[in-house]
């Protein structure tokens, strides 16, 4: 139940509770919580430019992008189970389809 007002002949605005008062359709008293102001459509575009989502960017815009076209996946490795050793495990941890000077700890 909102409050409610229409204007009366002098102007000034009478209050009710009901939807329609003599006759006359009410319009709502409370403050709109939409604000025209958006605060956040920078960060918005910006973050929407940056992961590719963009209308401008895709080729068809009906068609989604898939995680890994928008980099946050990495491709697999074909032997995964050498690529992550445990902590206990001492050796570098090596990919190998990289060449070994390339290991990575």
């Amino acid at each position: 139940m909102h409050r409610m007002y229409i204007e009366g002949e002098d102007g000034d605005r009478v209050y009710s509770l009901k939807k329609i008062l003599n006759g006359k359709v009410t319009k709502s008293a409370q403050p709109a919580r939409f604000s025209s102001d958006d605060k956040y459509s920078r960060q918005r575009v910006t973050l929407k430019r940056r992961f590719g989502l963009l209308t401008q960017q895709s080729a068809c815009p009906c068609a989604p992008l898939t995680l890994r076209e928008l980099g946050l996946v990495q491709p697999a490795c074909p032997r995964p189970t050498q690529l992550f050793l445990g902590r206990r495990a001492r050796r570098p941890r090596v990919c190998p389809t990289l060449p070994s000077s390339q290991a990575f700890d």
